[in-house]
């Protein structure tokens, strides 16, 4: 009785069909982690713009940092003009957001908050001077 086995020519187009293959789908899959990192950033972005956006509907000011949105009633807030003031009592009705676990994890793109340029007042900001996947600047997210 003969002994069936593969040829070594159908083993070499396996193995050719398998390379191309691999050529095409892992650049796909490369910057996998990074298109994902980049996308939590930017729900972090939105995230902390709608909970300043929630604080000022409630206090008609901005708060003065992060913390401020997630715990202990604050006193303070900065007006549309950057300046510091008193929030009336009755006005606060957070915390607006959890920072458990939040973290920045794009080298060099850290976050930035404040009321002088090249911020505008409340408004939250990437530091970072890189590009994005899409091509944008993260100072610009």
């Amino acid at each position: 009785m003969r002994k069936r086995a593969f040829t070594l020519v159908e083993l070499l187009i396996v193995v050719i069909i398998i390379s191309v293959i691999s050529t095409i789908a892992i650049p796909k899959f490369a910057n996998s982690a990074l298109r994902a990192r980049e996308a939590r950033l930017k729900t972090y972005l939105r995230m902390l713009r709608d909970a300043s956006l929630r604080f000022h509907a409630d206090t008609t000011l901005w708060p003065k940092s992060a913390d401020l949105l997630t715990g202990a009633t604050p006193t303070q807030g900065y007006d549309d003009s950057g300046t510091l003031k008193s929030i009336p009592s009755g006005t606060y009705f957070g915390p607006y957001m959890n920072l458990n676990g939040m973290s920045i994890e794009i080298a060099g793109v850290g976050l930035g908050y404040g009321t002088g340029a090249p911020y505008q007042v409340g408004s939250w900001r990437l530091t970072g001077t890189g590009r994005a996947m899409d091509g944008t600047l993260y100072s610009s997210w």
